[in-house]
């Protein structure tokens, strides 16, 4: 995965909510060196914190791909963020939108696409409406310390089709099932910085060493390989199907 090996299944709706397009984007990072080449995937010291984090971001596979969307119609976005690390922030600028979904659930109210926050393997459904001028260009954004970088740009082209967002009809509610919650199973979970939960705070100048994060004290990473890391990818606990639970995540000690 961390070389490229995501993509998106799509499942259509029942309803068709009135779109002219579905435009499918998946969002990751590449850890490439200035010749285009795959660096070191993983840091030791980086998965101790926050991850190894990529060098390059790109849209499909591209670097800041443009694509031509006809002037004045709808488009739903599907933005899914298939990278392994970043939990990013992103934005939509310019155009008229809203998010319609999020992880595949629609949502009672659509709200802005503005800091929409995705993780590794979640999603969200974007309803655009395409301006009607060619200089109008729309693009996605990711916040970054340094500011907005933009990952895709989307560029109106020929007559306008002039649709507006109030056509689209609302997605229905997917059919799950909910929970028994009168007797249910509490599973514990209890995030650390050492597997025995008794690491020292750092201070604010920081530690010259680095502990790895556990989750019921087992190590997310089994050991070092020089300055790489061996992820630990054994399951946290069994699920059977039907089962009712209730997860208690907490941090520190036990």
């Amino acid at each position: 995965m961390a070389r490229g090996l995501t993509g998106m299944l799509v499942v259509e709706d029942d309803e068709d909510a009135g779109f002219d397009q579905d435009l499918p984007l998946n969002i990751r990072d590449f850890r490439l060196g200035e010749d285009g080449q795959f660096i070191e995937l993983v840091k030791a010291r980086n998965a101790a914190r926050g991850g190894t984090l990529g060098t390059v971001s790109t849209v499909n596979w591209e670097v800041t791909p443009i694509y031509d969307l006809p002037a004045g119609s709808l488009v739903r976005l599907r933005l899914a963020v298939t990278d392994v690390t970043r939990i990013g922030t992103y934005d939509l600028d310019g155009g008229t939108a809203k998010v319609i979904a999020l992880d595949a659930n629609p949502l009672p109210q659509p709200v802005a696409p503005r800091g929409i926050v995705i993780a590794p393997g979640q999603r969200a459904d974007v309803a655009l409406r395409v301006p009607d001028g060619e200089d109008e260009i729309v693009s996605l954004n990711l916040r970054t310390a340094k500011g907005p970088r933009v990952l895709v740009r989307f560029r109106p082209i020929g007559a306008s089709a002039g649709r507006t967002l109030g056509e689209l009809k609302p997605l229905r509610p997917n059919r799950v099932p909910e929970p028994d919650l009168a007797d249910p199973e509490t599973m514990d979970f209890v995030f650390g910085w050492s597997p025995n939960g008794d690491a020292p705070a750092p201070g604010v100048c920081g530690t010259l060493g680095y502990t790895f994060w556990s989750i019921n004290r087992p190590p997310l990473v089994r050991r070092e390989l020089g300055r790489s890391a061996s992820p630990n990818f054994d399951p946290l606990t069994p699920l059977r199907q039907a089962q009712n639970c209730v997860a208690c995540n907490r941090y520190g000690p036990s």
